[in-house]
This record gives structure tokens, sequence and C-alpha cells, in this order.
């Protein structure tokens, strides 16, 4: 596979960088949460946004980060919604892979060839 440009440790880093980033946001979000007894939306944004840039993360704002907000300040409907819209797409993503696995045993089945783990012996006696 590393003849192909492509080395299998490369996904083991991302795995790792994607792993530390959602520790990290975790832990801003605590710190905020921690920090945010008394305080109106707009200084849990000030506050949040600052423990995030604190840990090196994107504190540019976005859905993800309007939504930790609003969980914070105690309404957790914004994450629901937006998690939901997450597992919708991957349901979707999931129909389409089943599609492509469908279609390329319906081409198989045309084509007449053998599908993987389908072979049959050379000799029926053996």
């Amino acid at each position: 596979m590393e003849e192909s440009g492509w080395d299998p440790r490369d996904i083991s880093r991302e795995a790792e960088e994607i792993r530390r980033k959602a520790r990290a946001r975790k832990d801003a979000f605590n710190a905020a949460r921690a920090r945010a007894a008394g305080k109106n939306q707009d200084e849990i944004r000030e506050i949040y946004t600052a423990e995030l840039r604190a840990r090196g993360l994107n504190a540019d704002g976005g859905p993800r980060t309007d939504a930790d907000v609003a969980w914070i300040a105690g309404n957790p409907l914004p994450m629901l919604l937006l998690e939901g819209k997450g597992l919708v797409r991957i349901g979707k993503g999931l129909r389409d892979f089943v599609k492509l696995v469908r279609q390329g045993a319906d081409d198989l089945d045309a084509s007449g060839q053998e599908q993987p783990g389908q072979e049959q012996p050379a000799d029926p006696e053996q």
C-alpha cells in the first residue's frame, strides 16, 4: 500500500488528531460551563470561544459552537437538532453505500462471474 503513496499510519495519526481535538473541545465546554453561572448567552459565548482558543481550536463560530453555547446556557435543543441532522446524513450515506454494494453484486451476476467468497471447487469429487 505504501507503493501507492498511501501510508496506513496516516489514518492512525489523523484519528489521534481527531481524538485530541474532541478531548480539547470537551475540556473547553466543561470549563466554560463551570464559569457560566449567572452569565448571559453573549458572555458565555465569549468565555467558550476563549476556552477554545486557549486549546488551539477553531473559535470562529458556526453551528456547533452556537449549539454548544446554547447547551451551556441551558438549552439543549440546538445540539439535539444538530446531532439529529448528523444522524440523518449518516443514514443517507449508509443507504448510498448499500446501493453501491448491491449494484456491484448485480453487475457481477449479470457478467456471469463468480462473486468473491462463492468460488466452487474445480472438481466436485474433492
